[in-house]
């Protein structure tokens, strides 16, 4: 059996969203997707849920502050747990790019 790959695909357009799923799919592979229209929705899905913190860690909203504050920190914070295998992101979105 294929191991399900989970996919995020960021685009602003349904059109290529849906592309880019028919293109998977057609090319044999086995994915889960997920999708999301602008910068927001995608690191709202994201991180990880304020509930999966464990009582031990002192400065978890500390660690939320900071991420709101700066996106890019995801990759290296202790709270982010990528559910995701691989993610396609547009670059030109209506609230901020690809990078």
């Amino acid at each position: 059996m294929d191991k399900i790959i989970k996919i995020l695909i960021v685009d602003d357009d349904e059109v290529d969203r849906m592309a880019v799923k028919r293109y998977l799919k057609s090319a044999g592979i086995s994915a889960e997707f997920t999708e999301a229209e602008d910068c927001a929705d995608a690191l709202a899905k994201l991180l990880v849920n304020r509930n999966n913190y464990t009582e031990t860690m002192p400065d978890k909203s500390q660690h939320l502050s900071e991420v709101e504050e700066n996106p890019k920190s995801l990759l290296s914070n202790q709270i982010f747990d990528c559910k995701f295998d691989c993610v396609f992101l547009d670059y030109g979105l209506p609230d901020g790019d690809g990078l």
